[in-house]
């Protein structure tokens, strides 16, 4: 399989005749470039304190868009639908 640019393929109608839809050559110099998977990312567990510091700065996040009490306000919703799921 060939990677190439756009500007390095040149089509060009060669000996076709009208009927045939022009030949596709590859300029002289273009080299044949293996594909090869991307490397896997590294995948890790978060330590206690790196997870702790992104709850912290979730929150922080959340308390700065939603307003200072967004965690009452999420505990209400909370209970609310809890009351809810409750079979009576």
């Amino acid at each position: 399989m060939l990677a190439l640019r756009a500007t390095q393929i040149e089509l060009q109608a060669g000996l076709c005749d009208e009927r045939n839809v022009p030949g596709l050559q590859i300029p002289q110099g273009v080299e044949q470039i293996e594909h090869r998977p991307a490397p896997a990312p590294e995948i890790r567990f978060l330590t206690p304190e790196e997870d702790q510091q992104l709850t912290d700065l979730a929150e922080d996040i959340a308390q700065q868009m939603l307003g200072p009490d967004w965690k009452e306000r999420q505990e209400q919703r909370r209970a609310a639908l809890n009351a809810k799921n409750v079979p009576q």
